[in-house]
């Protein structure tokens, strides 16, 4: 049901309206690895219409997300406000159900900003495109954790030692990918897109996984993940019972 929303938003608004905007430029469309966001029929639907779809690397959408960037903060405050006005008010209620829900969220949405996703957008790099807008959150915050200082402008008390002596001074024992690297590969994969050469995969090694859109810092739209989908679709169809066995086996009940 998922995978069906999602291609039904992207087909129906994200494709006109994207198209709208920016005419017969490129276009380029990023989200996490979740697995209702590709299947099949979107990645064919936007290698034909000139979309590039980029996979980001785990652990970054807190620097690399618009919305969590510049939006959530601020929607979540609001509606703890309005909520906690709307319980004043009604001293009976105290709790929101779904049938009261648009009504209190429209006042949330009222109050919203439409500056709010600009400067997400800005804030992540996005646009204006700007490879080093999340150097300070990201790359800077893993070498401070790796390296056991705290990063530039982190509250800390003077004096204290570390709580775990051991793991300080000691190289590790087998090294992490950490979000540094995940930002290089994406860094490349944008520059790439922007730069019109051609869209190779970035996933940095080869995860046991079953679901091709789980590999961070890939670009989803080539042909070999079409394949791959189409490949991983027809084998989910396969897999689901058909009417006749169905009839069969409540039959055999």
């Amino acid at each position: 049901m998922m995978d069906t929303n999602f291609e039904s938003w992207f087909k129906t608004c994200f494709v006109p309206q994207s198209f709208e905007l920016s005419g017969s430029h490129h276009r380029l469309l990023m989200y996490d690895g979740h697995n209702s966001h590709l299947t099949y029929d979107t990645v064919k639907c936007a290698m034909d219409n000139d979309i590039t779809i980029l996979c980001l690397p785990p652990n970054t959408s807190h620097a690399l997300q618009p919305l969590d960037v510049g939006v959530f903060k601020t929607v979540k405050s609001t509606y703890a406000r309005v909520c906690e006005e709307y319980f004043k008010s009604s001293r009976r209620v105290k709790a929101i159900s779904k049938e009261q829900f648009p009504k209190v969220f429209k006042k949330v949405w009222d109050q919203l900003d439409e500056a709010l996703p600009k400067a997400g957008f800005k804030a992540a790099g996005l646009l204006p495109f700007n490879p080093h807008a999340v150097d300070d959150q990201i790359i800077l915050g893993a070498k401070a954790v790796r390296s056991g200082t705290p990063p530039p402008g982190s509250p800390t008390r003077a004096g204290r030692r570390p709580r775990n002596k051991r793991s300080v001074g000691r190289p590790r024992s087998s090294p992490r990918r950490g979000p540094r690297n995940n930002v290089k590969l994406l860094r490349q994969a944008i520059c790439s897109v922007l730069d019109k050469s051609p869209a190779e995969g970035l996933s940095a090694k080869p995860r046991k996984i079953t679901r091709v859109q789980c590999k961070a810092g890939e670009v989803l739209t080539t042909p070999e993940v079409a394949k791959r989908l189409l490949d991983e679709k027809i084998t989910r169809e396969n897999k689901k019972p058909t009417k006749k066995s169905k009839v069969s086996t409540s039959a055999q009940v």
